[in-house]
C-alpha cells in the first residue's frame, strides 16, 4: 500500500466520488482509492455457513468480497459489488441514466462514502460533517440530473455494516453531507494532471492549462469525450457515447456464441479478459477455449467506432494540443491512441488511468473548499 500523503487538514473533511458503470471509486485523499463492483443486491439473509477458510489478518483495511449493509431506519438490506453477484437472486447493475434516483444506487454510494470514512467515527451517535465532489457522464451533465444527484447524496446519512456475516463485529457510520460539486467526469483527471494535492496549480503544466486539451474516458459503459480551451469546458464540443468497454465485452460474448452456440453474459467475460492469463481462457460445458484473438479483433472494431465518433464529434477542431486518454479503456486502447493523435498532438495516458478522475475531484475540491 502507497504512503499517506501529508497535506494540511481541511476544517470540514472531503470526500471524491465517481459512480461508473462498471467500478464505484472513493477517495478520501489519505487512503488508496476504493473500488468497489456497480452491483447492489437483495439480500438472502445472513449467510450462515461459508467455506472459505478464514485468515488471522484480514487483507487490507476492508473486505470487499463481503460487504453486507442495511439502512437502520427503514430496515432495508443490501449485498454490494462481488457480494451480491455471488450470493444475491436480483442484481441490479448500475446502468440506467436514472441510476442515480434509485435506492440501490443510494446505497452503494452511501457504503464507498462510509468505508472512506475515519474509524474514529465508527458508531458515534453525531454525524460527521463532510464535503463531497462528484462527476456525470458528460451527456448526463444537466440540470435535471445535477439536481438530481444532488438530492439524493445531500443531507444526513446513516448505514451500518456486517463485516463477519453473523453480526458479531456490526458496527455503523453516520455522515452529513453539507455541499456537493459536480463536474464533468472527464475533467478530474485534468484537475489531477495540473493541480498538486492541495489543489495548487502545478507550474510545469501552465502550457498544458493554457492550451487546447482533448479528454477521452474510456469507461465500461459510456465513453466521454470533450475539449477544454484554456480551461474552459467546451460544451459543443464534448459529448458521451456508449461505446466502450462493454462493448468490447460484448464483442467477444457474440463471437464466442458463434464457436461454441453458448450464450455467455457479458460479466462473465470481462474477468477472463481483465485476467492474468495472456490466452484469456474461459471453460464452457466441458471445453476450453482461448479469446486472444477475438479480444485482438474487439479491440480493433470497437476502436473503429471510437473514432468515427470522435471525428464526427471534433471535425470542427483542428487546433488540439494535447490529448488525455483514461478511465478502465485507456490501457487496452492506448496503443491506437498515440498512433492515431500522436502526429497531431501529444499524447497523454492518464497514471492509474482507471481512478484518476476521482483524485481529480479531490483536488479540485482542495481548492473549491479552502
Amino acid at each position: 500500500m502507497a504512503e499517506k500523503k501529508t497535506v494540511p487538514k481541511l476544517t470540514i473533511p472531503l470526500i471524491s466520488c465517481d459512480f461508473g458503470y462498471g467500478i464505484t471509486k472513493i477517495f478520501n485523499g489519505v487512503d488508496d482509492p476504493l473500488g468497489i463492483k456497480s452491483l447492489v443486491g437483495d439480500p438472502i439473509g445472513l449467510i450462515k455457513f461459508q467455506t472459505k477458510i478464514k485468515e488471522s489478518k484480514k487483507k487490507g483495511k476492508y473486505d470487499l468480497d463481503w460487504i453486507s449493509c442495511r439502512y437502520p431506519k427503514t430496515d432495508k438490506r443490501y449485498f454490494i459489488g462481488e457480494l451480491a453477484r455471488r450470493q444475491s437472486a436480483h442484481v441490479y447493475y448500475i446502468t440506467d441514466q436514472d441510476k442515480l434516483s434509485y435506492d440501490s444506487t443510494k446505497a452503494l454510494i452511501d457504503t464507498g462514502i462510509a468505508l472512506m470514512l475515519p474509524e474514529t467515527v465508527k458508531n458515534k451517535p453525531i454525524p460527521l460533517a463532510l464535503n463531497v465532489v462528484t462527476g456525470l457522464p458528460v451527456s448526463q451533465y444537466v440540470k435535471v440530473q445535477q439536481e438530481g444527484l444532488r438530492k439524493s447524496l445531500l443531507g444526513e446519512h446513516s448505514i451500518e455494516f456486517d463485516w463477519d456475516r453473523d453480526n458479531s463485529f456490526k458496527h455503523g457510520y453516520k455522515f452529513k453531507i453539507n455541499e456537493i460539486s459536480i463536474i464533468p467526469q472527464p475533467v478530474g483527471t485534468f484537475y489531477n494532471i495540473i493541480l498538486d494535492n492541495k489543489g495548487d496549480f502545478l507550474p510545469e503544466y501552465e502550457t498544458l492549462a493554457s492550451g487546447n486539451v482533448a479528454l477521452i474516458d474510456v469507461g465500461y459503459g459510456t465513453t466521454d469525450l470533450c475539449v477544454l480551451k484554456g480551461i474552459e469546458y467546451i460544451e459543443k464540443s464534448s459529448r458521451s457515447s456508449n461505446t466502450a468497454m462493454s462493448s468490447v465485452f460484448s464483442y467477444i460474448s457474440s463471437r464466442l456464441a458463434e464457436h461454441s452456440g453458448i450464450e455467455i453474459p457479458v460479466w462473465k467475460i470481462e474477468p477472463v479478459i481483465s485476467g492474468d492469463s495472456k490466452e484469456m481462457l474461459i471453460r464452457l460445458e466441458g471445453k476450453t477455449y482461448k479469446l486472444d484473438n477475438i479480444y485482438q479483433q474487439a479491440i480493433d472494431a470497437i476502436f473503429e467506432e471510437l473514432m468515427a465518433a470522435a471525428k464526427g464529434l471534433w471535425r470542427t477542431e483542428h487546433q488540439i494540443d494535447t490529448y488525455i486518454i483514461m478511465g478502465g479503456g485507456a490501457k487496452p486502447f492506448a496503443e491506437k491512441f498515440k498512433t492515431t493523435f500522436g502526429t497531431k498532438g501529444s499524447v497523454i495516458i492518464a497514471d492509474d488511468p482507471v481512478f484518476s478522475n476521482v483524485k481529480g475531484y479531490y483536488k479540485y475540491g482542495r481548492r473549491l473548499f479552502k
